[in-house]
């Protein structure tokens, strides 16, 4: 991928993250939300996240995590109990899908 970023965008899938987080029985939306933009960040090819923030002190949570960038243990475990869920399964294929059609 020399000379070519990824542009990322809504890292929250439009709030639909925390529903997904909730039906695998995470609670802690801003666990959620620090783990999905540290996962982000931590991809290996360049990207950009844009974020849209509804209140002040989201936006300040959000540059947290983007001070501290890296991946925490907690923060692998945490999305390892979200990409388990029958939830997670189902939005990723909807979004493949999604994705497929718009390009073939």
């Amino acid at each position: 991928m020399r000379g070519m970023g990824i542009f990322l965008r809504e890292v929250f899938l439009k709030g639909r993250l925390f529903a997904l987080g909730e039906a695998a029985g995470l609670s802690d939306r801003s666990a959620l939300a620090r783990a999905a933009l540290r996962w982000v960040l931590s991809q290996a090819v360049g990207a950009v996240v844009v974020l849209g923030v509804a209140k002040p002190e989201y936006l300040v949570a959000n540059l947290e995590a983007v001070r501290q960038p890296e991946l925490t243990d907690d923060d692998t475990a945490l999305l390892g109990k979200l990409q388990a869920s029958r939830e997670f399964a189902d939005e990723r294929a909807r979004q493949h899908d999604f994705f497929l059609r718009g390009f073939v």
